[in-house]
Order: structure tokens, then sequence, then C-alpha cells
């Protein structure tokens, strides 16, 4: 504890809750979107996140998972990149 204030924030008093690490206007998205914006189907996205090839998901609640907007913005723009420049 540095000065009375904790590193780490309490919800209503219960359990403690990590400091945010996103930047503010961070956006999570559900499957669809992510299908739409890459063009790939469910089946391929999570093939390719089980071999490190797509940004990993995140669990947004106990039922839903999301991924980060930036992180998927920043595997296309590599993706582009790449086929510019002939690579597979």
């Amino acid at each position: 504890m540095v000065s009375g204030i904790s590193k780490i924030r309490r919800v209503n008093n219960t359990k403690p809750v990590a400091p945010r690490l996103s930047t503010p206007n961070e956006c999570a998205l559900r499957l669809p979107q992510v299908c739409k914006i890459t063009g790939l189907r469910r089946s391929m996205i999570y093939r390719m996140q089980s071999e490190k090839r797509f940004p990993q998901r995140i669990k947004l609640s106990e039922r839903a998972v999301g991924w980060l907007e930036r992180e998927v913005q920043e595997w296309l723009a590599q993706r582009v990149e790449s086929s510019r420049r002939g690579e597979t």
C-alpha cells in the first residue's frame, strides 16, 4: 500500500479487481463481428487461434467470449502487409 491507496481496487468491498490494462476506448468484438471483419468463418478462427496464428479470445462472462478489436485490427493489418510482400 502506498499512501493509503492499494494497487488493487475492490468492487463493493467484495473481491479484488486487477488494474485495467486496456485503453479507455478498448472494444471487445463478438464472433459474428470478427467473422465479418476478417472474412473468416468460425472454425478457421478457432483453428488459427489454437495454432497461435490469431489473437486469443478473452472471457467476457461465464458464457461469453470476445476478441479485442485492436488485436484483430493489428492482425488484419499484418496479413495485408505480408500479402502485399508476397508472403503467405
